[in-house]
C-alpha cells in the first residue's frame, strides 16, 4: 500500500468541500479506491476513490503526491 499526500492541484472544482482543520490534517481518513495511474517521474499516483465521509469528500478520481518516492 502506498502512502500519499495531497498533491498541488487546482481545487476550484472542490470549493464547496470542507477542508480539514490543521489539527485534523494529521488525522487518518479512510476510503477505498483503485489506482488508475502511477507517475514515478512526477511523484504522483491517481486514485479513483469512494466517498471519504470524515473529509466530506464525494467519490472522485484525483491525483495525490507520493510522500516517500522510491526513484
Amino acid at each position: 500500500m502506498a502512502r500519499v499526500s495531497f498533491a498541488d492541484q487546482n481545487m476550484q472544482d472542490m470549493k464547496d468541500i470542507e477542508k480539514p482543520a490543521s489539527a485534523a490534517a494529521a488525522a487518518v481518513h479512510k476510503a477505498s479506491g483503485v489506482v488508475k495511474s502511477v507517475k514515478p517521474q512526477t511523484g504522483q499516483v491517481t486514485l479513483e476513490h469512494s466517498a471519504a465521509a470524515s473529509l466530506n469528500w464525494p467519490s472522485m478520481t484525483m491525483p495525490f503526491g507520493v510522500k516517500d518516492r522510491l526513484c
